[in-house]
């Protein structure tokens, strides 16, 4: 995600889909996708980005998190309000997985 930090999304993205050509089950690509296009104000292209990282992997609470923040974006905050508890959910889940292995 370093070109996407420093406001580089468009060489971010060519990056991201070169990588996922050679990668294709890589979820993490599509969440950097979704995140650099969202930054780009392009809601729609991230929203499908989030939703084929959460296919790739439906433990992916990155990809659930930021969908709902694009769709909140967008004005959709029913949809929004059931990705953000999903990544909520996922978190939690992880986080007393963490504890009970010590």
């Amino acid at each position: 995600m370093a070109l996407a930090d420093t406001n580089r999304c468009e060489e971010a993205l060519q990056f991201y889909d070169r990588y996922a050509e050679r990668n294709p089950g890589d979820a993490a690509v599509g969440n950097n996708r979704g995140v650099c296009l969202a930054s780009l104000g392009r809601f729609e292209e991230a929203i499908s980005a989030f939703d084929a990282a959460i296919e790739m992997n439906p433990y992916n609470f990155l990809a659930w998190n930021n969908k709902g923040l694009a769709l909140i974006r967008m004005g959709r905050t029913e949809e929004a309000h059931a990705c953000l508890d999903a990544a909520r959910r996922l978190t939690a889940k992880r986080y007393v997985q963490g504890i009970s292995r010590g």
